[in-house]
């Protein structure tokens, strides 16, 4: 049965410890998925930044040791998607990248990693390969599919990206057509699949036991 693993892993992000040092204090990554090819490494960002501007966001990103290549997009009032491609990321070292990756949410000391595993003996093998490189863990959640619940894969996906990207705040700080762009599909398949989502969790919530 396919697994579903939240563990905090106590290595910081050398892109945090960076920008925070830039002076960009209030910057935060709202999701991370590192990819690699060849030598280089590519992080899929979600970004949220209240003082800071698309230009400054890149010049920012840009500054950064062994960066090769920047691009962003405004999703919302304050909250950036985009890439960045590296010479070298903490996540290739720890073999985070040939997981499959759900995504990773960094802070100034952990990173929080979502990942997914066919099966109870693959999740314990990443485990130990870990603890085999001398890194600090803990695991805060397993679930296999079938605790999810109602929605389908696609379904959650998408709820998890509003929610990050402040769809669900007050005033909004993502529209539908940003999260469309983010996900290259349409805004109209968008819609149409939070309100299938949302049916599912309110009679989930209202009528089943």
């Amino acid at each position: 049965m396919i697994k579903e693993l939240a563990v905090r892993i106590y290595s910081v992000c050398p892109i945090i410890v960076r920008l925070k040092a830039s002076g960009a204090q209030d910057i935060k990554v709202l999701r991370c998925v590192p990819s690699r090819d060849g030598r280089t490494a590519t992080q899929e960002l979600c970004v949220r930044c209240e003082s800071c501007s698309m230009r400054m966001l890149r010049r920012l990103f840009q500054s950064l040791p062994n960066v090769q290549d920047v691009s962003f997009t405004r999703l919302g009032r304050d909250t950036y998607f985009g890439f960045v491609e590296q010479r070298d990321c903490v996540c290739v070292r720890l073999g985070l990248i040939d997981e499959k990756l759900l995504h990773i949410i960094p802070d100034d000391e952990s990173m929080l990693v979502h990942v997914y595993f066919k099966g109870e003996k693959d999740l314990r093998r990443f485990l130990s390969q870990l603890e085999r490189r001398n890194v600090k863990y803990v695991v805060e959640k397993i679930r296999s599919l079938k605790e999810i619940g109602e929605l389908t894969a696609l379904q959650e996906k998408i709820l998890r990206l509003a929610y990050e990207a402040g769809y669900y705040d007050v005033p909004r700080g993502a529209s539908i057509v940003a999260l469309a762009k983010m996900l290259g599909i349409s805004p109209h398949a968008i819609s149409e699949t939070i309100r299938r989502a949302h049916k599912r969790l309110v009679e989930k919530y209202l009528f089943l036991e």
